[in-house]
C-alpha cells in the first residue's frame, strides 16, 4: 500500500455500498457466532480455542476487501447494532465490543502499513483483547487478585494467537479463491455513447 493512501476513512463509493452491505452480512453471521459460542460456555476455558474466531475474521475480512483505515471500525459497529437487534446473547455489550474489535484492526492496519501477515493479526486480536479487557473482567467479575486475573486472562490471551493463526489461515483461503481487495478491481471507464 502506498504511504500517501493510508488517509482513515477515505471512501469511495463503491466503498460505501460495500460496506453496507457487510454490514449487514457481518451483523446476522456475528449474532449467529455469538449463540454458538454462548452454547459452547459449558466448555469452560476451551472456548477461549475457537470463540472469537468469527468475530476477528470479520474484522481482518472487511480490512482484506476494502484496505482503508476507518472501514472496520464502521462496519463492525454499525454490525453490532444489528447483531444487538437480532438478539446477542451479550446484549448492548455487541455494540462495545464490535467496536473495539474493528477499532484495534484499523490500527494495526495503519501500524503494519496495510500488510496482511500472521503478526499483524496477532497484534489486532491482542490489541482488541486488551481494550475489552476491564469490561470483560467486570462482566464476569474477575476477583482482583494475581491467581484471578492470570487464571480468566491467561488462556484467553493463549486462545487469541491461536485463533488469530485460524484467520489468517482463511484470509489465505480467501486469497487463494481468487477474491482479490477492491483497490484491486479498477472502476471500468464509463461508456460513451454516440448518436
Amino acid at each position: 500500500m502506498k504511504n500517501g493512501s493510508m488517509k482513515w476513512f477515505n471512501f469511495t463509493t463503491r466503498d460505501i455500498v460495500i460496506m453496507a452491505l457487510m454490514v449487514g452480512i457481518a451483523g446476522l453471521f456475528q449474532v449467529l457466532w455469538a449463540h454458538l459460542v454462548f452454547q459452547a460456555q459449558v466448555l469452560g476455558p476451551f472456548v477461549n480455542l475457537f470463540g472469537s474466531f468469527g468475530f476477528n475474521l470479520v474484522s481482518f475480512l472487511i480490512l482484506f476487501l476494502i484496505r482503508k483505515p476507518g472501514a472496520c471500525v464502521i462496519v463492525k459497529t454499525l454490525s453490532g447494532v444489528i447483531e444487538v437487534l437480532f438478539g446477542s446473547p451479550v446484549g448492548l455489550f455487541a455494540i462495545f465490543y464490535n467496536l473495539v474489535e474493528g477499532l484495534a484492526a484499523d490500527i494495526v492496519f495503519v501500524w503494519f502499513k496495510g500488510n496482511f501477515s500472521l503478526n499483524m493479526i496477532v497484534a489486532g486480536s491482542l490489541l482488541a483483547w486488551i481494550f475489552a479487557a476491564p469490561v470483560d473482567a467486570w462482566r464476569d467479575a474477575v476477583p482482583l487478585t494475581t491467581e484471578g486475573l492470570v487464571g480468566y486472562f491467561g488462556p484467553g490471551g493463549m486462545g487469541k494467537v491461536w485463533i488469530s493463526l485460524w484467520v489468517y489461515w482463511a484470509l489465505l483461503a480467501v486469497k487463494k479463491a481468487g477474491i482479490k481487495p477492491l483497490s484491486e478491481y479498477p472502476p471500468k471507464p464509463p461508456t460513451v455513447l454516440e448518436t
